[in-house]
């Protein structure tokens, strides 16, 4: 899919994934030339096309475009929510000036597929007069509270009216109203996204909303402040010399603790608990610094927090990845890295996309897709931290032992070029999909229908598998879905319903008889030979994404007696649901 009218600049703006009215949705907001002016556009796709549809020779149909403004940028990712229970799903856009709100109830599976004109007024805009100046920060939706009942708010950061001061604003998520604001400094950017999370062993269990800020002037780098805008706001100084500040949001772990990276070459971690006088911060949790090998690394990328409390982010000096955990008890220590190659092309300033099976996925300013593991390799970098030996971090695809990353393609659909810079987050969707916006286009990487095995080809091979995961998920989950991190949305659900069921049979038999086979993917060679390659894998073609095979496989077609066995299976699970 992508933007074939017009000028396209995504800059830092990101894709974000959603369900309305049943209809699966990729939202795209952008900078759009029209006539030498620069206006925002945000456009919305269906993610599952609404016919036949080969992804290497056409966009998917747009459903719509929103024309959010002229003479206005944006560089944020967009928010979708339902303003209240069983309330009109809608959109909330921040640009450089104003944020405003759209409805999407037209969009159901009707609608979807027909395409339309988008000519709503928004619902809302704040602010409603002088607009509020901000660059790159997205909205952010949180809870007064964690109890179910609480009240809701949109968070945003800006300058009001362009002015100096810095100020942390709580909407009401259906009128776009003030429910309350907070002053926090002057002087500031305004680049980050707040983030929520509750607050440890607070009585009323509340939630903090955090901030990072940037260039300051008084050294409060770091904020705190209750969600439902009452009590003390608290400060912390993330960064005292180098780079001040930083271009990084803040992360909340699942128990509420803060990752926040800085722009000096430090990462650090803080508790969720209110400070005890006379302090004004929160307590820090560790301070890890990322000068190792004589290196300087800055970041200015969000970190990715996995579910066992590691984090994952990327410095921009070195081109590395660094693998971080900040376990209780445990001092910091930066557990794995992952080096890059070539120059500040490859760098990654977008917040990684993590799915369900430890990876984490990143877009470049060279246009290629990076995915890393959550795990380390016992192979040592030639360095030490703290006298402990450093580990490699694993890359999720590999070809042999070579770690590879993937170059989107070309020349597809008349000669379109898919590999551009890319300076925001993938996202990513619930098939395993990874949705990626670059400055000009927007594409899906997804798992190959049809490989329910994971080695990277469709064929009547996977019969057995597919037997398994429609008689017994479990135990495909437990033996070829969890190990071999394959989804199974993602490579089951072949009729586009949403669902992976009996209703797939018949498509799953179309595509192993009709295009069977190991797509092959172009890849960036990351070893010392430096030579392109081809390989087969589930990740390998442009429309997926998945493991990347040890060797490629030449495709074959089946014999005779495969194919026996095959429709056989197939026909005992015909006759197990009751299909003729």
């Amino acid at each position: 899919m992508g933007y074939p009218d017009g000028s396209f600049a995504g800059l830092r703006s990101g894709a974000a994934v959603a369900k309305v009215n049943g209809v699966r949705l990729i939202v795209v907001p952008g900078n759009y030339l029209v006539d030498d002016e620069n206006e925002v556009h945000v456009k919305i796709f269906r993610y599952h096309p609404c016919g036949s549809y080969d992804p290497l020779t056409g966009p998917a149909p747009e459903i719509t475009t929103i024309v959010v403004a002229k003479m206005e940028k944006i560089a944020s990712t967009p928010l979708v929510y339902r303003a209240s229970q069983g309330g009109t799903p809608v959109l909330v856009v921040q640009t450089d000036r104003y944020v405003r709100c759209y409805a999407l109830n037209m969009i159901n599976p009707t609608t979807a597929c027909s395409a339309f004109s988008y000519t709503a007024e928004p619902l809302w805009q704040f602010p409603p007069g002088d607009p509020l100046h901000s660059v790159a920060s997205s909205p952010a939706l949180g809870a007064e509270t964690t109890l179910s009942e609480s009240a809701r708010h949109v968070y945003v950061l800006g300058r009001p009216n362009g002015g100096a001061a810095t100020y942390l604003y709580a909407l009401d998520p259906d009128e776009g109203t003030v429910n309350w604001s907070r002053y926090l400094r002057d002087n500031d950017e305004g680049l980050t996204t707040p983030a929520v999370g509750p607050v440890e062993a607070d009585t009323q269990d509340r939630n903090f909303v955090y901030v990072t800020l940037k260039a300051p002037t008084s050294g409060m780098d770091f904020w705190a402040v209750f969600a439902d805008g009452g009590g003390t706001a608290y400060y912390s100084t993330i960064s005292t010399s180098g780079q001040p500040g930083s271009y990084s949001s803040p992360g909340v772990q699942d128990d509420g603790d803060v990752i926040v990276p800085a722009d000096n070459r430090r990462v650090l971690g803080f508790d969720n608990l209110i400070p005890t006088p006379p302090a004004t911060g929160l307590a820090l949790r560790f301070l890890a610094t990322t000068t190792n090998c004589n290196v300087a690394d800055w970041v200015s990328s969000t970190a990715g927090l996995f579910s066992d409390r590691r984090w994952l982010l990327w410095t921009e000096s070195s081109r590395r990845f660094l693998l971080g955990t900040d376990d209780e008890g445990v001092s910091q220590e930066v557990v794995g890295t992952r080096s890059g190659s070539g120059g500040t092309q490859q760098w990654i300033w977008g917040s990684p996309a993590l799915d369900n099976f430890d990876r984490a996925f990143s877009g470049s300013l060279d246009g290629n897709l990076r995915a890393v593991r959550n795990f380390t390799s016992e192979s040592p970098v030639e360095c030490d931290l703290d006298e402990q030996e450093w580990l490699r971090i694993r890359g999720a695809w590999t070809l042999g032992s070579t770690e590879r990353a993937y170059f989107p393609p070309t020349s597809i659909a008349g000669g379109t070029n898919l590999r551009q810079s890319s300076r925001s987050g993938p996202a990513i969707d619930l098939d395993g999909s990874v949705v990626v916006a670059n400055e000009g286009y927007v594409f899906v990487v997804r798992p190959l229908l049809a490989d329910f095995t994971g080695d990277g080809c469709r064929n009547n091979f996977d019969v057995d598998a597919f037997v398994l995961a429609l008689m017994d998920p479990a135990s495909w989950h437990a033996t070829i879905g969890i190990p071999g991190g394959v989804n199974l949305l993602g490579v089951g659900d072949c009729n586009n319903d949403g669902v992976f069921d009996n209703h797939d049979i018949d498509c799953f038999v179309d595509l192993v008889i009709n295009d069977f086979g190991c797509p092959a993917g172009e890849l960036d060679l990351d070893d010392q030979g430096g030579q392109q390659q081809q390989m087969a894998s589930g990740g390998g073609s442009s429309e997926s994404s998945g493991i990347w095979m040890e060797e490629a496989q030449m495709s074959q077609g089946p014999s005779e007696d495969d194919l026996s066995y095959f429709h056989l299976q197939i026909a005992v699970l015909r006759a197990y649901f009751e299909m003729e």
